[in-house]
């Protein structure tokens, strides 16, 4: 509201019949504009303000430049040969000089000697050019003054009273009078240049300011603030500023930058200062930056006004600040980070980073205010600024390269005008202050050609229409001119396109500093720049700290997305499968509803992928938490309820009838997920995770952490204690049944399962949560690779092996797979099935065979085979099976009856089986025969031939 009230106090007072009838004639020490609009003439008694070609002196350049690049200029406007003033006003802001000498006079006016050097130099050259501006002679009304108001004041008189009026302002003054100047001229279409001013204020707020640009990077400073920040990896960040317009903008602006990155401000400290010349218990003086004496700062009164604000940066354990000072507030920015300093807030495990150049103060001020030792602690600074120049010195544009050739000849010709005026003499190459100005009135004087050589208009009408309304932002960025220092390109907010360094103090030298970076279209290069005097270092304080972050996209992350994704939809599919076949006969023997449940529970686990690779945030932690607890859980309460009936139901000496539905099986294991769901709710309520920046040497990543450690380190023994307890009585299970001789093997394959659980979490746990110093990287690949394996190896081993039996048919005769019988072979005594049904009878057997389907059970995969089981011999008596191949090749394998160790029938409960076993020191043969008689009939006769081939049992049958 404070620009657009003073709009509208200036435009009453404009407008008034008699504006500001206080303002005397002439004003002490300024050159400028009168009440009516007039020039006031020279001081009487002060040097020359400005310098002016006098009786031709200095010759004009001896070749035009530089050509327009903006059209040709129309025969109407040559004709007029230069003869209309083209005013520019000129404001560089008296207080640069020491007020109580001559106002012009050395040594302090280096500053106000460039610009109007450059100013006056950029117009005689114009004006000496038929090419530029050929029916405009420019004319430069410098403001300058020690009066804010008169500044202002002029500013308005020279738009509204003057005649001809001002068509451009420019100058470098302080940040409130420009922001005022700004207003008023944006508000009436008046184009308006401030060359110096940083207020972040014209950027954030650019809709009051349109009119208004600058040749600095003005608004992206604080974007480029927050890049350093996103460079070097850190994620939290404090902001620290002031309560003034200039302090709360750039806060906005560097929060809103910091947002847009990922980046988080978790403290925004705004100080109010105790401002008072006179007061000897205040902390800030208002004019301490100015004042010839610089006078100390009452560093006691500060730490006092400060405490409470650094006492609470301090309880939020932040390592990267940023200081946000400005316009006319220089000091605040070293008294915040030196007042740091004193509360341990400086040191190897801090940034400070603020948006001013802070080493423009003499030696002897600093050594005063903040002690000898103010090189070591500033040492880690660090500052980004607008790059001196955006072109390859080495290789300098035709604008630069003309300026240094005709810059000396200049100084030479007007020496006796600038000898007392200040250093200049010393230049032999112009500053980029003077660099600066003097590219400003060459961008102004193609805008005015290129507005009136596309309307076909002369200078006539520039006045009369008011054509200065036309200089916005496009026309500026239209010209195409290449200025000593590059392109002028302006943002939509008027700032200028610039590359910018990241300049850091290293405690050694106090006016110059190193270059660590530049920050090119926002992206942080660390490269050195390309100048002797800079270097190329990173924060020696700070290193840059690499993200050790897996997601999903870099390649590592990535990867294991798309293997546990593909591993999920194999459950999946899998678990569709095993629904769709439950009612098949080969699939109940197998209790489906337990292969669903862990399929589901290895979907839980595989799903704990995903929090892992799209960031770390509270709801990712709790949905890991989950997805591994419940999925674990329902995994080995499944695997634990189907070993426990085969123990059950086998680990009797009597072998008793033991009957286990599915239903109490699964009360047994929702049991083991309820009190898993009841645990982790508990974790989760008592300590909600939240998200916290490990850091090891030179890398951080973000991990879930807890709000309370104690709770948290007590929960989660018991979670992790509940799962362990779970692991070994599934262990436990798994040894006991470990060589029963179950159908389709599962006793094995649960057990297999059970012990690459074990060993995995033996390697996998202390590796996550007790190793600190694994990269995490490594911690993310050894941890995700070796989940996936246990899982793999649990659905082949629990689901898959069924699937395959189910799926793949076996080899050989489909026919006879069900309808083996007992023959004779051709050499055979004469014997029928009937005939042997007793161990007597079996002895007499020389040749047998019968037709069967088998399997070989101590293989993971047992397919079931057509076979034909050969007995052979008489005094070496041994046992072939004859079957094809699965790619149809005839196999003979002789088992020799000494080898063999068990005959037995095959039990389900109370029920016999068509099958029987052949138990070898190598293999367990599974033989299915056409029902329990013929069965029954083969190991009698088995048993037989294996009793009479044991020498024990020879000896036995002997002596009966």
């Amino acid at each position: 509201m404070l620009p657009i009230y003073i709009v509208l106090v200036l435009a009453a007072t404009v407008l008034a019949d008699d504006p500001w009838p206080n303002w005397p004639t002439p004003y002490p020490n300024y050159q400028g504009l009168a009440a009516d609009g007039t020039i006031f003439p020279n001081p009487p008694n002060t040097s020359t303000p400005f310098f002016t070609p006098s009786n031709g002196s200095w010759s004009a350049p001896t070749s035009a430049f530089p050509l327009p690049a903006v059209g040709p200029a129309s025969d109407a406007r040559k004709a007029l040969n230069k003869s209309i003033t083209l005013r520019v006003g000129v404001s560089i802001y008296g207080s640069v000089c020491t007020p109580d000498l001559d106002f012009y006079a050395p040594p302090d006016c280096d500053v106000l000697t460039e610009t109007r050097t450059a100013t006056l130099l950029a117009q005689e050259e114009i004006n000496a050019n038929p090419l530029l501006l050929p029916d405009a002679k420019l004319e430069v009304v410098f403001l300058d003054n020690d009066f804010p108001d008169l500044t202002i004041r002029s500013t308005v008189t020279g738009f509204t009273v003057a005649n001809p009026p001002l068509s451009l302002m420019m100058g470098s003054c302080q940040d409130s009078d420009t922001m005022v100047t700004a207003a008023y001229t944006s508000s009436f279409s008046f184009p308006q240049i401030s060359v110096a001013s940083d207020s972040p204020v014209f950027s954030a707020y650019h809709d009051n300011y349109k009119y208004f640009w600058r040749p600095s990077s003005g608004g992206q400073r604080y974007v480029n603030m927050a890049l350093i920040a996103q460079s070097f990896n850190w994620k939290q960040v404090g902001i620290i500023g002031g309560q003034d317009q200039y302090s709360t903008t750039a806060a906005q602006q560097l929060s809103a930058a910091c947002h847009e990155m990922g980046i988080t401000v978790i403290s925004q400290l705004a100080f109010k200062w105790s401002v008072s010349e006179k007061d000897p218990t205040a902390c800030y003086c208002l004019n301490c930056n100015v004042n010839v004496n610089l006078k100390a700062i009452n560093m006691t009164t500060c730490k006092r006004e400060l405490s409470s604000g650094f006492a609470q940066l301090k309880a939020t354990d932040l390592r990267v600040f940023y200081v946000l000072m400005g316009g006319e507030y220089l000091i605040d920015p070293l008294l915040i980070y030196y007042t740091a300093s004193e509360f341990g807030l400086v040191g190897e495990d801090y940034v400070w980073i603020t948006n001013l150049p802070v080493n423009n103060y003499p030696e002897s001020y600093m050594v005063k205010n903040f002690g000898v030792d103010y090189l070591a602690k500033s040492r880690g600074l660090l500052v980004p600024d607008d790059a001196p120049t955006m072109n390859d010195e080495t290789n300098p544009p035709e604008a630069l390269q003309h300026l240094l050739d005709i810059w000396p000849s200049f100084i030479a010709q007007n020496l006796e005008r600038v000898q007392t005026s200040g250093s200049i003499g010393d230049f032999n190459v112009p500053s980029l202050r003077i660099r600066t100005y003097y590219d400003v009135f060459y961008y102004f004087a193609n805008a005015v050609d290129l507005i009136l050589n596309r309307q076909n208009l002369t200078m006539n009408e520039w006045y009369s229409q008011k054509l200065y309304n036309n200089l916005t932002i496009d026309v500026w960025n239209s010209t195409g001119y290449i200025s000593t220092t590059g392109p002028f390109i302006l943002t939509e907010n008027g700032d200028r396109v610039v590359p910018s360094f990241v300049y850091q103090m290293d405690g050694v030298n106090w006016d110059t500093t190193p270059v660590i970076a530049a920050i090119v279209d926002n992206t942080v290069k660390f490269q050195g720049y390309p100048d002797s005097t800079c270097r190329l270092t990173v924060p020696p304080d700070h290193p840059i700290l690499e993200l050790q972050q897996v997601s999903v996209h870099d390649g590592l992350g990535a990867t294991f997305t798309a293997l546990y994704t593909a591993a999920i939809v194999v459950c999946t599919a899998s678990l569709g499968t095993i629904v769709l076949l439950r009612k098949d006969k080969r699939m109940t023997k197998r209790s489906p509803v337990f292969i669903v449940n862990i399929l589901l529970g290895l979907i839980c686990v595989l799903a704990t992928i995903y929090p892992n690779v799209f960031g770390t945030t509270t709801q990712t932690c709790v949905i890991e938490r989950w997805t591994q607890g419940i999925g674990f859980a329902v995994v080995m309460g499944n695997v634990a309820a189907k070993a426990y009936r085969i123990w059950r139901i086998f680990d009797n000496a009597k072998m008793k009838t033991v009957s286990i539905p599915n239903s109490e099986l699964l009360k047994f294991s929702g049991i083991i997920m309820l009190i898993e769901m009841i645990l982790l709710g508990i974790w989760t309520g008592v300590d909600f995770p939240v998200v916290l920046m490990e850091r090891s040497g030179t890398t951080y990543r973000f991990i879930c952490g807890a709000r309370n450690e104690t709770a948290s380190t007590i929960l989660t023994a018991i979670v992790y204690a509940c799962n362990g307890f779970l692991l070994c009585g599934n262990a436990f299970l798994a040894w006991k049944t470990r060589n029963v001789a179950t159908d389709y093997g599962e006793a094995k394959h649960i057990a297999y399962t059970v012990y690459n659980v074990v060993v995995i979490c033996l390697i996998v746990v202390p590796q996550a949560y007790f190793s600190t110093s694994t990269s995490a990287t490594l911690a993310f690949a050894v941890r995700f690779s070796l989940s996936l394996v246990a899982i793999v190896i649990a659905w082949a081993l629990l689901v898959g092996s069924h699937l395959y039996m189910i799926f793949v048919p076996p080899s050989g005769d489909h026919v006879n797979l069900n309808t083996s019988s007992i023959g004779r072979g051709q050499l055979s005594n004469s014997i029928t099935t009937t005939s042997v049904a007793s161990l007597a009878d079996a002895a007499t057997v020389k040749y047998l065979v019968g037709d069967f389907s088998f399997r070989d059970d101590a293989k993971f995969f047992s397919v079931w085979r057509s076979c034909q089981l050969h007995i052979i011999g008489a005094s070496r008596c041994s046992l072939m099976i004859r079957y094809l191949s699965q790619n149809q090749t005839p196999v003979h394998n002789v088992i020799e009856l000494a080898d063999v160790m068990v005959v037995e029938r095959s039990k389900a409960e109370e029920e016999e089986l068509d099958t029987f076993t052949i138990q070898t020191k190598s293999s367990r043969l599974t033989f299915q025969a056409k029902d329990v008689k013929e069965a029954s009939s083969w190991v009698i006769i088995l048993k037989a031939l294996v009793d009479a081939k044991t020498p024990g049992n020879s000896a036995a049958v002997s002596a009966t």
